[in-house]
């Protein structure tokens, strides 16, 4: 959802492997861990070569634009902020995971070792290594050297290891409190890589965060009335959820008392030009600093309301 997602100012944390936490739920495609296991070294009967049909259902025009989007921001990012030396070092690293998630030896465990043994903050391997290594697979599936199915099989790994990094970075950092931030990814979106580091992203920047993937409208508005987050965020990458996000706000903005800013980010901005004339949002945006200063400026402009409730600017 991110344009300028990327805030390298600080010093980063790299991976600590004794303490890292693996994550409890897996997404729609996602391997367990367990059964991946390489100790005895043996083939995966999920071999990287399977058929299209057997992997879950996704529309393969979406898949390529979640993967060029997320790409382009990344590529953009290491270009203009980072010194060549460390762009070769990204670089690398993301052509290894590409490999490796393709692989039919694929090991998670091994996986973060290797990237702990690379000495690469966590956060350069969300904000960059992850986001490239998800663009040469997009590549060689456009060039044909890669099929859907193998690239959709290693998407889902490289949503693994990131579950797993983020996790390790926010385990012990979520604050949960009302008036923080709910991101939600929109129904029938199975790649949820770009939401997922702007989550993170926006983490790192001192807010809380709920994410949510597919809500209906019930648990929607209940979440809205609990918490009383400050924004809701919808992240889509196409056509397809438009109606979707239309219905969810017209209710957040009709049962909600203290309604939230709403922002709408994604591809969508950039496939639907008229998109502001069809969802009634506070705002549309791809750049994580406009989105959260924006925030900022309406909780400045609603004090009365945010000290009264134990919030904190």
């Amino acid at each position: 959802m991110t344009r300028h997602f990327f805030n390298l100012a600080k010093k980063f944390r790299r991976i600590n492997l004794t303490d890292r936490a693996h994550s409890a739920t897996l997404v729609v495609g996602q391997l367990s861990a367990d059964n991946e296991k390489l100790a005895p070294r043996e083939t995966h009967t999920e071999s990287a070569s399977m058929s299209d049909r057997e992997i879950p259902s996704t529309s393969k025009s979406d898949l390529k634009l979640q993967i060029d989007d997320l790409a382009k921001r990344a590529l953009s990012g290491v270009r203009q902020k980072l010194q060549p030396s460390e762009q070769t070092k990204i670089t690398e690293t993301a052509k290894w995971l590409t490999r490796y998630c393709v692989s039919g030896n694929f090991d998670l465990d091994l996986a973060l070792d290797a990237l702990d043994q690379k000495l690469i903050p966590a956060e350069i391997i969300i904000d960059y290594c992850i986001p490239m290594a998800a663009e040469e697979l997009g590549d060689d599936w456009v060039d044909d050297l890669k099929g859907f199915g193998q690239v959709t099989l290693a998407t889902s790994r490289l949503q693994m290891i990131l579950n797993n990094v983020i996790n390790y970075q926010n385990s012990e950092s979520e604050i949960e409190s009302a008036h923080g931030l709910m991101l939600i990814v929109c129904k029938d979106e199975q790649h949820t890589l770009g939401p997922s580091i702007l989550a993170d992203q926006l983490r790192r920047r001192g807010h809380s965060v709920k994410f949510l993937h597919s809500a209906n409208s019930k648990e929607l508005i209940t979440l809205c009335k609990d918490h009383m987050f400050s924004a809701v965020l919808f992240s889509c990458s196409g056509h397809h959820s438009i109606d979707y996000i239309t219905k969810s706000i017209n209710l957040i903005k009709q049962e909600v008392a203290q309604k939230p800013l709403i922002f709408l980010g994604g591809k969508i901005l950039d496939l639907e030009p008229e998109i502001k004339d069809k969802v009634d949002a506070d705002g549309f945006s791809n750049d994580i600093d406009v989105v959260i200063s924006k925030i900022e400026n309406y909780k400045a402009n609603e004090p009365a309301f945010y000290l009264k409730n134990g919030a904190s600017k």
